[in-house]
Parts: C-alpha cells; sequence; structure tokens
C-alpha cells in the first residue's frame, strides 16, 4: 500500500465513522434520551473511534517505515557492494548517486561524479564520440518511461580512457508515475572483448594451420607421386606462392661440379628465361647464402638491411624483390638447393612462416634424394641386366659360336687335303650348334623382355611370352590362370615375377630335359602364388644351391626384393617346382578356379 491509497484509506474511514455515529444518534439516542446527552455520547464514541483509529494507523505506519528501512538498507548494500557499477540520474541525466564499483570503473570519486550529467563525459557511443542530452538514453527512457535492457556504449574514465561497457537504463518513477530518476547499471566489456578478440586470434591461427597442413599435405603428395621431381616442381611451387601469398617461388639446385646455384625451377616469375639463366656462385645472393651456410635467409627490406652489394642479389633485382625468405634443400644432412619466396613490397615475416616453408623444404629434399635413389636404382638394374646378358650370351651363344668355328676351322682343313669322311654328318651337327645358337639368341631376346607393353595386362603378356619360348624350345608348356584378370602388382614387382619366371624357364630349358611345363598363378589371401613345375630329371636342391647353379639365388634375391618369398622342390628324377609369392599392391576377393590354356605343345622327333 503506498502512501496516495493510505490517505484515501484515512479519509474514508474518518467520513464513514461520523456517518455511522450520526445515524446511531438519529435513530436511537435521540429516542431514549435528551439531545445533549445524545450529542455527547456520539461525541464520546466518535473521540473513542477515532482514538482506536489514529492507534492502528499509526501501527501500521510504524511497521511500514520499518521494512521501509530494511529494504533500503538492503538497497544500500546491494548498491555499495554491487559488482556492476551503478549510477542513479536525475530526469535531467545529473547523476545524483554512483557506487564504489561505478567509482572504480571510471576512476571518479562519487562526489566527481555527482558534479557532472551522464552525457557530459561519461556517456559516448561506441567510437567513443560524445552525444548531446537528445541523443542520451536517459532523455528516451524519461521520455518514453521505458527501461533500456541493453546497451553498448564508451565510458570515459578519468584518465582519460575510453572504456567499452554495456549499459541498462531502468526508470524510476515518482509519486505521479513519472519518471523522476533513472539508474544505470554498466558492466567492463574490456575483459570479454579481450577474451574475443583473442579466441578470434586463436580461431585465424587454427584456420592458418589447417591451411598449411593441407598444402603440405598436397605437396607431398604431389611429389612422391613423381618419378622425376626435378623437372616437376612448378604445382609445388605455386602451392607454396599461393599459401604465403607471396609474389614469386623459386628452387635453386646446388652444381657440385661448377660449385654454383642455378634456379632450376619457379612459379610467377616476371622473366622466366632470364631468371633461369642466373648463376649463383656460393655465398652470392639469397640462394647462393644459403646453400653455403645452410641456414634460413630472410631480408624484409631490400636492399637496406643487407651488408652486400645490390648487385650480389641478382635474383632480387630482376624480380624486383623488396623482401625475401630462403631455406635450404637437402637430405642426410647435405644440402643440395634452397628453396625462396619473395615479394615486391615490404614484408614482415613471422615464425610460422618460416617453420612452414622449412617443411616445405624437407619434404621437397626427400622427394629429390628419392629421385636420386630411383635413378641410381634403375642404373644398377640396368648395369646388373648387361651382366646378366653378358653371361648368358658367354654361356650359350659365345660357346656355340667356338664350337662352329672350331668345326668348321676343322672342315676346312679336311677339305684342303682330300673328301671329308662324313661330311653328311658333320654338315647336320653343325646345323644343330646353329640351331642351338639360333634358340639361345631368341631366348636372349625374350629374357629382355621384362616390362609390360602399355595396354598389357601381366596374364596376356605370360601367355605370349610362353608361346614364344615354347615354340623355340620345343616344349610343351600350359599356363593356368584365374577366371578373372590378374590383381594388380606394383611395376617393380611385376619386372621382378617376370625375371623368375624366365630365369626358372632357362633352368628348365638348360638343365632339367624336360617334356612338359607348367606356369600356374593362384589368387589367395596370402597373395598371388606362381608355381613353374616341370616333368625333367630332377636334381637335389641342397646340393645345386650349395654349387651355386641355375641362379636360384637370384631368383631368391627377386622375390625378397618384391616383398614375397620363394621355395624350391625338387628329387632326381621326380621334376622340378619353384613356387613363388608376392604381396598384391592391393585389397584381392578369395580363390576362384583357374581356366588353363596350352600355349604351345611341340613334340620333339627324338622323343618320338
Amino acid at each position: 500500500m503506498n502512501l496516495a491509497q493510505l490517505r484515501w484509506l484515512v479519509g474514508s474511514s474518518a467520513v464513514l465513522g461520523i456517518f455511522l455515529v450520526e445515524g446511531v444518534r438519529h435513530t436511537y439516542l435521540d429516542r431514549v434520551t435528551s439531545p445533549l446527552v445524545s450529542t455527547l455520547i456520539a461525541s464520546a464514541f466518535l473521540v473513542l473511534g477515532a482514538g482506536a483509529f489514529t492507534h492502528v494507523v499509526i501501527g501500521w505506519i510504524g511497521r511500514m517505515s520499518d521494512r521501509l528501512a530494511q529494504q533500503q538498507q538492503k538497497l544500500n548494500a546491494i548498491f555499495a557492494h554491487s559488482s556492476d557499477a551503478i549510477l542513479l540520474t536525475d530526469a535531467q541525466g545529473r547523476i545524483l548517486r554512483a557506487n564504489p564499483a561505478a567509482e572504480r570503473l571510471t576512476g571518479r570519486s562519487e562526489s566527481d561524479l555527482t558534479s557532472v550529467h551522464l552525457w557530459e563525459e561519461l556517456c559516448r557511443t561506441p567510437d567513443g564520440s560524445p552525444v548531446g542530452p537528445e541523443q542520451c538514453p536517459v532523455t528516451e527512457v524519461v521520455r518514453t518511461g521505458r527501461a533500456i535492457p541493453y546497451l553498448e556504449a564508451t565510458v570515459a574514465t578519468g584518465t582519460g580512457r575510453l572504456l567499452p561497457v554495456t549499459a541498462s537504463f531502468s526508470p524510476v518513477p515518482g509519486e505521479s508515475g513519472q519518471v523522476v530518476q533513472v539508474a544505470v547499471v554498466l558492466r567492463d566489456l574490456s575483459e570479454k572483448r579481450t577474451l574475443e578478440a583473442e579466441v578470434a586470434r586463436l580461431l585465424a591461427e587454427t584456420e592458418r594451420r589447417r591451411r598449411q597442413a593441407e598444402a603440405l599435405y598436397e605437396i607431398s603428395r604431389s611429389l612422391s607421386s613423381l618419378l622425376d621431381a626435378e623437372r616437376n616442381l612448378e604445382v609445388p611451387l605455386a602451392r607454396v606462392r599461393d599459401m604465403l601469398q607471396a609474389d614469386v617461388a623459386v628452387y635453386g639446385v646446388l652444381d657440385p661440379v661448377q660449385r654454383e646455384v642455378r634456379c632450376q625451377a619457379m612459379s610467377g616469375s616476371r622473366d622466366p628465361e632470364r631468371v633461369a639463366g642466373i648463376r649463383l656462385r656460393l655465398g652470392q645472393g639469397a640462394l647462393g647464402r644459403v646453400v653455403s651456410s645452410g641456414r634460413p635467409l630472410r631480408t624484409e627490406r631490400f636492399p637496406e638491411d643487407l651488408t652486400e652489394y645490390p648487385d650480389s642479389y641478382p635474383l632480387l633485382q630482376v624480380e624486383g624483390l623488396v623482401a625475401c625468405l630462403a631455406v635450404p634443400v637437402g637430405a642426410r644432412g647435405e644440402v643440395t638447393g634452397a628453396l625462396l619466396v619473395g615479394y615486391r613490397q615490404p614484408h614482415a615475416f613471422t615464425d610460422e612462416e618460416v617453420r612452414f616453408l622449412e617443411n616445405v623444404a624437407g619434404q621437397l629434399g626427400i622427394a629429390l634424394e628419392n629421385t636420386r635413389l630411383y635413378r641410381e636404382a634403375e642404373k644398377v638394374a640396368m648395369l646388373e641386366e648387361r651382366d646378366r646378358l653378358a653371361r648368358e650370351i658367354h654361356d650359350g651363344l659365345a660357346q656355340s659360336l667356338t664350337f662352329l668355328h672350331l668345326r668348321l676351322e676343322a672342315l676346312s682343313l679336311l677339305a684342303r687335303s682330300g673328301p671329308v669322311p662324313d661330311l653328311a654328318g658333320e654338315l647336320e651337327r653343325l646345323k644343330a650348334a646353329c640351331a642351338a645358337a639360333y634358340a639361345d639368341v631368341r631366348q636372349a631376346i625374350l629374357n629382355l623382355k621384362q616390362r609390360l607393353p602399355e595396354g598389357t595386362d601381366l596374364g596376356g603378356y605370360l601367355a605370349e611370352y610362353l608361346h614364344e619360348f615354347a615354340q623355340a624350345h620345343h616344349l610343351d608348356v600350359e599356363l593356368v590362370l584365374p577366371p578373372a584378370a590378374l590383381p594388380p602388382l606394383p611395376p617393380a614387382s611385376e619386372a621382378h615375377l617376370i625375371r623368375i619366371v624366365q630365369e626358372a624357364l632357362h633352368n628348365v630349358v638348360k638343365h632339367a630335359r624336360a617334356r612338359r611345363v607348367l606356369v600356374r598363378f593362384d589368387v589367395q589371401l596370402s597373395g598371388l602364388h606362381v608355381t613353374v613345375r616341370d616333368d625333367g630329371i630332377g636334381f637335389d636342391p641342397a646340393a645345386v644351391q650349395a654349387a651355386g647353379h641355375f641362379g636360384l639365388g637370384i631368383m631368391r634375391e627377386r622375390a625378397e626384393k618384391a616383398g614375397g618369398e620363394l621355395t624350391v622342390e625338387s628329387e632326381p628324377g621326380a621334376g622340378s617346382e619353384v613356387r613363388v609369392r608376392l604381396p598384391l599392391a592391393g585389397p584381392s576377393g578369395p580363390a576362384t578356379p583357374e581356366r588353363g590354356q596350352n600355349v604351345g605343345a611341340h613334340t620333339d622327333p627324338a622323343r618320338g
């Protein structure tokens, strides 16, 4: 109950009491007593009623005052101990009260605050511009009578600092219901803004790291898929340039003989031909210095922050670069080149950018080293193949030609001295020797076919090879393949498998005296199983391996290089069997029934 209601209650109660007493006096007392006595009795009742009512009202007012005092005390405690800054203004925006939190927030005492209008110094727009009384939210609250629950503003502190805050404006109505005061609650936003800025920074850094990780993965994948990384660097360099938002990316390779660095690949160059012709001595220019020292080099303002003459940096001059970062490229502790990114405007490099470029250089160094090792492996394989071919020619064709030469020399001597006895038989032997030499030549040519022609699968290639082999050596050769196409093998494994089959067949021709040969392919969960079986005279594998014949060690070594294994089973008089297992390039299905084909059946007349 407010004061107006209390006034109405007191007034109405007094009037009601008077009417009640007067009614009793006129209807009852005037009949039983004299008018004077009736008036005295009515007056006495009025005095007693007024006193009792006054006592009740005063007691109620006292209790109400105590309650109000308690509430006021609580409000004062809340006002004083609130962590939020609270200001109380009048309808014109003049500050009437300020709690301690407001003093701490604004850096001003309450006496200083109560001497100013809110819109004069404290009330600012978010950008710090002062507002007039008409734009002050207090004016709007007083005019509309509605609270403003949330507003972002700026408070000018006593030190002149502009502090971001959130403000709420609540109207305080007077007895008439009109707004006479406004309560303003301020909350400091600086810590929130700091946290938001930190979160934004962390999100941006996370995004940069994600993009860098994706770029590194793409660069690594593109480099690992190239057998000749030195000639295919344009795409990785373009990715590096895009990631670092650089104008130019250049890879310089070291020529160890000339002891100079040349620009081998580039992206974003203004004059690629001129840049490709640049040769830098060790220690000259950014690339030469990095290759020589093995340490990164950065310049953010060229040529101001370099002690050498600008002419010592022809790459930077040709490209018009102002800032550049170069890192060494190499593997196994040996620097083989340098990677450089450049900018045509001043650029401040971050440690993160340096780490990213160093990671790319590490991937590039590994790829280039793999390219070098691949070339060396190809060279070694070529030399091994030359040695193998030389041995086969020496063991086969050379001996046959030597035999032919000796026999022809003998026939020539005999012919000079007279008729040659058994000339026809001698010519047949020479003819047989020529046929053997021809077979050796064909076998050598067949053995050179280790790589599948473009568009040919392994099964089709082996069928064609075994057909030629059977024709050349008059053997019955059967090839058994699964009904589906053979699963893929890595290219190196295919080459090793072809050489193993060729070597096994070569042993059959040279040593087994066989009539029939079976070449069988089985696809199992453990891999691809290949069997070469003959019905020849057989041998003791332990004795043969100890003697170092038949190339069994080379065949086993080839199987191991392909990640598989090779076993040989044989015994004298029971033929021989060579089994090899190789892992597949991808998942294989379950074993299926085979399909067989006779690729060449020839009967030796001598065998009937």
